[in-house]
Formats: structure tokens, C-alpha cells, sequence
């Protein structure tokens, strides 16, 4: 599905003589040590519900399409990240993994929070 989506992405894209072709995409990605990661919003990430531009996602990792239902959009800055929203994220594989982690932990200690305040609650 993803795989497609790009590849369908690419192909509407690429009509112009000016565009860069997927091969010299993938030179590009290399030469400078990038990689291309597919991030899957889950239900208590900490993004579900939060405009792009207050995502705090760092500004050395680029955001590509945004792929909902199987629906490929551009994302803006007031775009809504949803569950189940799947970015595309391009940078360097090293900063990528650290925003990916720091996410992870933050999610858990909000799963943890909201867990322990339904304890109280009760």
C-alpha cells in the first residue's frame, strides 16, 4: 500500500523535464547519508489530534506526503494529524531514530499518566 501510494506520487510527479527521477532520488539519499521512514501516528501518540506545524517534529527531518486511507495528501502546517495517519519522514537515519525514540517515551509516559489518573478517578 505504501509502496504504492509513493509510486503513484512519483509517477503524477514526474511529467516535467525537470523533475529529478527516482533513481537519481535514491543517489541523492545517499550521497547525503538520508533516509526515507514511514511513521505510523498511533491512537495515544502523543500527535494524534495535533496541528503539523505545533508537532515539534525537528526542522532537520522534512515531512514528504501525508498517506490517510489511502489517501495521499500534502500536508500544511494545519494539517491534523489523525490516528493511523502515516508520515513520510526524510533526513538523516540518526535524527530520525532519536525524534522516533523520544516520541516512543513520551507516548508511554502519557499512556502511564492517563492510566494511573483512571486508577484515581474511580
Amino acid at each position: 500500500m505504501l509502496k504504492e501510494a509513493i509510486m503513484e506520487l512519483y509517477t503524477t510527479l514526474n511529467n516535467d523535464e525537470h523533475n529529478v527521477s527516482l533513481e537519481q532520488f535514491g543517489e541523492i539519499l545517499e550521497t547525503g547519508d538520508f533516509v526515507v521512514r514511514k511513521f505510523i501516528v498511533g491512537k495515544h501518540s502523543l500527535l494524534d489530534g495535533v496541528l503539523l506545524k505545533n508537532s515539534n517534529i525537528p526542522v532537520n527531518i522534512l515531512i514528504g506526503p501525508l498517506i490517510r486511507e489511502n489517501e495521499i495528501i500534502l500536508a500544511d502546517g494545519n494539517t491534523i494529524l489523525l490516528n493511523n495517519d502515516i508520515l513520510i519522514l526524510v533526513g538523516k537515519k540518526d535524527d530520525i531514530g532519536i525524534f522516533k525514540g523520544q516520541l516512543k517515551e513520551i507516548t508511554t509516559l502519557k499512556k502511564i499518566k492517563n492510566f494511573i489518573f483512571k486508577l484515581f478517578r474511580k
